[in-house]
């Protein structure tokens, strides 16, 4: 069996979309989470932070989306990929700037396109509502927005937390997947691939954690590096950086209409007040087109 692909990214997140809206037999390919660790490899794959998996709508969504991260887990939520989802949307299935609605593992959210003079390059996704409830992150705590970090990470991490300016109080939120969002003053200065594992697996997060150094800059700006569930460190967590704004305004030190800045570049990102929504918006970028097979079974 041949499949096509499009290798996208948003920010510097790369992932590999499959289209299989009308292709049942894509779907029900048994073996995704090996295939998209084989298709996520650097070195030897298309190399890849994750695979999208389109699929039609049920649910009362127009779309369904599988999203399996680098090491073959599944993944609730991955914000920068829906942006690129909204693009295809845009210029394949002739959604044009219209919303429409997604429905992941986990929830529903909508999408849509924001045309330029050069394409579709730009998108905005609405995640919904966030949630600090211990139970819904889900995090072993009696208070989601100040979990205090465990001793063995502090061990873990006494090299460089001083002078991170780290704070000790963890705060976590769910978008439709698990944030931990530590507040730091020099976010430069955390070694990401050091620091992020010890927290996405720990007993404290039932099903692990998408974590994020943050260091605000005002009210209205952000800097946020990411350790990514299943993903490891990359270039942009468009989940993580609403997740991120959300504790930065529930803990006093940014706005709901706040622009992130990440190692992949700048997302927009909006909490509203009223609907209690988040939503974000920055690039969607096609990379290019390709074909490849894999073992009928």
């Amino acid at each position: 069996m041949r499949i096509d692909f499009i290798k996208v990214h948003g920010l510097g997140n790369d992932l590999i979309l499959v289209d299989a809206v009308d292709r049942p037999e894509v779907l029900a390919f048994p073996g995704w989470s090996s295939l998209a660790s084989a298709w996520c490899a650097r070195h030897t794959g298309i190399g890849a932070d994750g695979v999208l998996l389109l699929g039609p709508g049920r649910a009362g969504a127009d779309y369904t989306l599988r999203i399996i991260n680098a090491d073959g887990s599944e993944a609730g939520m991955c914000g920068n990929g829906l942006r690129c989802v909204a693009r295809h949307l845009a210029e394949e299935r002739g959604a044009g700037e219209g919303w429409r609605t997604v429905r992941t593992c986990s929830t529903l959210v909508r999408a849509r396109a924001i045309r330029s003079p050069e394409g579709f390059d730009t998108a905005t996704v609405e995640l919904g509502v966030p949630s600090a409830r211990p139970d819904q992150v889900p995090v072993l705590a009696p208070d989601a927005l100040r979990v205090e970090l465990p001793s063995d990470v502090r061990r873990a991490w006494a090299d460089w937390w001083s002078l991170a300016g780290a704070d000790p109080a963890i705060a976590c939120v769910s978008v439709g997947n698990p944030h931990a969002v530590v507040f730091v003053r020099q976010v430069d200065r955390v070694p990401l691939d050091l620091a992020g594992p010890e927290l996405e697996r720990h007993p404290l997060f039932p099903e692990g954690t998408n974590v994020h150094f943050v260091e605000p800059r005002g009210p209205g700006s952000a800097r946020v590096r990411s350790w990514e569930r299943g993903a490891g460190v990359t270039q942009a967590c468009g989940s993580g950086a609403c997740a991120s704004v959300v504790a930065g305004v529930l803990r006093g030190v940014v706005a709901r209409a706040c622009d992130v800045e990440l190692p992949g570049g700048m997302l927009r990102v909006q909490w509203d007040d009223e609907s209690g929504r988040v939503s974000m918006t920055g690039a969607a970028v096609v990379v290019f087109r390709g074909n490849v097979g894999i073992p009928a079974r």
